[in-house]
């Protein structure tokens, strides 16, 4: 079976012990071998099979994902099912029971492994728009300033009065 190397993995159905950071974590359910096709399990039924319990002994409530959502990261075919917000770091217990009918398989917890690409997509695209508009500005800038050199000063159009002409405004 494929593994994520960031995530850490207990079996499904069954229980095991995940070393867990302060924030939200996800959990996410791969299918055992040649089951991919048949095991794409409800999101009611996965959440009544699976049950993160703190350090304290309570069970932490889902928090955020609310969406059964099928990813493919580097050979791990599986399901993110669960989010759950950690309030601490430590050694958190996941327990999977059978009784819902999910094929087996292993559940894999650990922080988002995708959706930040989405995060980095915007931000791309938000910095390259920032540089353009302050290519434009530069451009803008410089045509404006080469215009100005080329106007000739107002001031310095009238030549010199000859010696004997009146100056100023001529009446006719």
């Amino acid at each position: 079976m494929d593994r994520v190397d960031a995530l850490q993995n207990t079996p499904f159905p069954g229980s095991g012990v995940v070393m867990l950071e302060a924030g939200p974590q996800i959990v996410y359910y791969e299918p055992a071998l040649g089951t991919a096709a048949i095991a794409q399990p409800s999101e009611g039924r996965f959440r009544d099979a699976v049950e993160v319990i703190g350090p304290d002994g309570e069970a932490l409530a889902e928090s955020g994902q609310s969406a059964t959502i099928q990813i493919n990261v580097g050979g791990f075919d599986g399901y993110a099912m669960l989010q759950v917000e950690a309030p601490t770091g430590g050694d958190y217990q996941v327990v999977a029971s059978m009784e819902t009918g999910i094929p087996p398989g292993e559940l894999a917890v650990g922080e988002k492994i995708f959706g930040d690409n989405a995060r980095t997509l915007i931000y791309a695209i938000l910095g390259a728009l920032l540089a353009l508009l302050g290519f434009g500005f530069a451009i803008a800038t410089f045509f404006t300033r080469r215009s100005r050199r080329r106007r000739p000063d107002p001031n310095q159009l009238s030549a010199p009065a000859a010696e004997g002409l009146p100056q100023g405004p001529t009446e006719f």
